[in-house]
């Protein structure tokens, strides 16, 4: 890695705008998360061109996971690992 900040660092820093037609994705994760949190665990991979908001959506699923159930999913070398 070149060490400079990602294009979704930089974005962070400034303010995410908010996430916009992405609702069936974000709910979708929100699902296998909970299941997971259940004991029903699943693997889930978000992938795509450069640009098309995998980061943002990422970042969306932590967001809710804090906001309602006071959890964080953390990463580590890009991958998320959920921590209570």
């Amino acid at each position: 890695a070149s060490g400079a900040p990602s294009r979704f660092a930089v974005a962070m820093t400034r303010g995410l705008t908010p996430l916009v037609g992405r609702e069936r994705e974000r709910d979708l994760l929100l699902d296998r998360w909970t299941q997971a949190r259940d004991g029903r665990g699943h693997v889930v991979l978000i992938s795509g061109d450069v640009g098309i908001g995998k980061s943002r959506l990422a970042q969306a699923l932590k967001d809710q996971v804090r906001a309602t159930w006071k959890s964080e999913i953390k990463s580590a070398s890009g991958q998320p690992v959920f921590t209570q």
